[in-house]
C-alpha cells in the first residue's frame, strides 16, 4: 500500500523540522516522493503557507531555462502562461490568483505572502539570474531557507546563486543577451542586456552536504515517505563560499575534476590573476584540440639573451591557484629543445596547489648560439595533472618480483 499523508500532517512535519511563522522559504519539491498526498500539489501548497502563516512568505522556483538560451536564441517569455519545468507543485503554485511571479526570462519563482512583490521585483532587470539583486539574493538578505522536499541539494537554485557571488569562471556565458518578456497586464518589453547561466559544466552541489550540517546550517527529517531538508540560507552561503575559497572545484563532480582532462574530457577550473607584466599578452592557453599543455609566453619587458651554457629566469605575467588534488608542471616546447637546444632547467617544474606566487620559468641553453627571448614569445607549456599522495606503510620485507632489486641498465642496452 503506498503511503497516504494529508496536509495537516505535512504542516506537521514542517513544523517539527524548524519551519515557523514568519519565515521566508524558497521550496523544491517532488510530489510523487511524499507517497499518496490528499488534496494533491494544491493540498501541499495549502500546508506551506499554513506552515509559515500569513507573515510568511512561500517561494517556488519556476524555472524556463533551456540550453539553448543565448545570444542566438534569446528567450521569449510570458509571464502568464509560460510553463516551468520545476515540477508539480511550482506550476499549480504560479497559477495561483494571489501568486506573484518575477519576470526573469529563465530564473523566474512564484510567491504568495507579504514580501512576495518586493522579492520579484525587478528580476528581469538583473545582470545575472540569481545575483543579489534577485528574489535568491533578497532570500538571503532576509535569512530565509531552502526547503528540499524528495530531492537533493542538485535542485537547489540557491547554489547558483552562491556561485555568482564567488564568481566561478564556468557558470555564465560569456555574452549578454536581450530577451523577450511579456508582463502580468500583456506589454511586452526587451530585457536590458542580461547574462544567462552555461549549461557546459556538470555540478554536483550535493558533494558539500557534509559541511552544511556540520556547520549547522541543514536540519534532515521526513515528509511523508520523502528524505526532507530545511537549510538556513544565510548560512549555507557563507559555508559554500568558504568551501569555494579553498577549493574552487567544490562545486563540481569529482570524476569531471580528476578525470579525463583534454579534448573532450572534464574541465579543471583554475583561477588565474595576471599580474602588471602580462598585460596585453594571451593567457595560457592550447595550441590544439588534443594538446595537453598549455602554452607559456614569455613577459619580459624587451630581448633576453641567453648566452651557451647560460640560463635565465624568465616570467610568463600570471599568478594561479590550482585546485587541491593538481599540480602544475612546467615542460619544455619540443620545437626549442630540438632547434635550439633550449629547455626548462628543472624539467618538469612542479607548481603545488597552495602556491601563490608568480609564475616563471627557468630557461637553460644547451646550444652552442646565444639564444634571445623576446616578449610573447611561447617558452614553455604547463600541464595540470592530478595526483595522489602518499601514506607509508612500514614493513619488515618487500613482495618479490621478477626483477627484484635489478637496477640501471639491467636489462642490457
Amino acid at each position: 500500500m503506498p503511503v497516504s499523508i494529508t496536509a495537516a500532517e505535512i504542516v506537521d512535519a514542517l513544523r517539527r523540522l524548524g519551519l515557523r511563522d514568519g519565515d521566508i522559504v524558497l521550496v523544491h519539491s517532488s510530489l510523487s516522493s511524499m507517497g499518496w498526498v490528499e488534496g494533491g500539489a494544491d493540498a501541499v501548497i495549502d500546508a506551506l503557507l499554513e506552515a509559515v502563516g500569513p507573515s510568511g512568505t512561500v517561494v517556488v522556483p519556476t524555472i524556463t531555462a533551456n540550453p539553448k538560451h543565448g545570444p542566438e536564441n534569446p528567450p521569449v517569455f510570458d509571464v502568464r502562461s509560460t510553463p516551468c519545468w520545476t515540477g508539480r507543485i511550482p506550476e499549480t503554485f504560479r497559477k495561483r490568483p494571489e501568486a506573484v511571479r518575477s519576470l526573469h526570462p529563465t530564473h523566474s519563482v512564484a510567491a504568495i505572502g507579504p514580501t512576495a512583490e518586493w522579492l520579484a521585483a525587478g528580476h528581469e532587470r538583473s545582470e545575472t539570474p540569481c545575483g543579489p539583486n534577485t528574489p535568491y539574493g533578497r532570500l538571503v538578505q532576509l535569512r530565509g531557507k531552502v526547503l528540499l522536499i524528495g530531492v537533493d541539494h542538485n535542485r537547489s537554485t540557491l547554489f547558483h546563486h552562491i556561485e555568482e557571488e564567488a564568481k566561478v569562471p564556468y557558470h555564465m556565458q560569456s555574452q549578454p543577451v536581450v530577451a523577450n518578456v511579456v508582463d502580468r497586464n500583456g506589454c511586452e518589453f526587451e530585457t536590458p542586456p542580461i547574462y544567462l547561466h552555461s549549461w557546459e559544466t556538470p555540478r554536483d552541489f550535493n558533494r558539500v552536504e557534509p559541511a552544511l550540517i556540520s556547520g549547522g546550517a541543514e536540519q534532515v527529517g521526513m515528509v511523508g515517505r520523502a528524505p526532507t531538508r530545511v537549510v538556513d540560507a544565510q548560512l549555507m552561503v557563507q559555508i559554500v563560499l568558504a568551501e569555494l575559497a579553498r577549493d574552487p572545484n567544490a562545486l563540481l563532480p569529482v570524476s569531471h575534476c580528476a578525470a579525463g582532462i583534454g579534448a573532450g574530457g572534464g574541465r579543471v577550473v583554475v583561477p588565474i590573476v595576471r599580474l602588471k607584466e602580462g598585460d596585453g599578452l594571451p593567457l595560457p592557453a592550447y595550441a590544439t584540440p588534443g594538446s595537453a599543455g598549455l602554452d607559456l609566453r614569455a613577459a619580459v619587458d624587451g630581448p633576453v639573451t641567453i648566452p651557451p651554457g647560460g640560463f635565465a629566469t624568465i616570467p610568463t605575467g600570471f599568478c594561479i591557484a590550482i585546485p587541491p588534488g593538481f599540480e602544475g608542471q612546467v615542460r619544455p616546447r619540443s620545437g626549442l629543445a630540438a632547434k635550439y637546444g633550449i629547455t626548462a632547467l628543472n624539467s618538469p617544474g612542479t607548481i603545488d596547489s597552495d602556491y601563490r606566487g608568480p609564475v616563471n620559468v627557468i630557461l637553460v641553453n644547451h646550444g652552442s648560439e646565444p639564444f634571445t627571448v623576446n616578449r610573447g614569445d611561447r617558452i614553455a607549456q604547463l600541464v595540470i595533472s592530478p595526483f595522489a599522495r602518499v601514506e607509508w606503510k612500514e614493513t619488515d620485507a618487500l613482495d618479490d618480483t621478477e626483477r627484484g632489486q635489478g637496477g640501471f641498465g639491467h636489462t642490457g642496452l
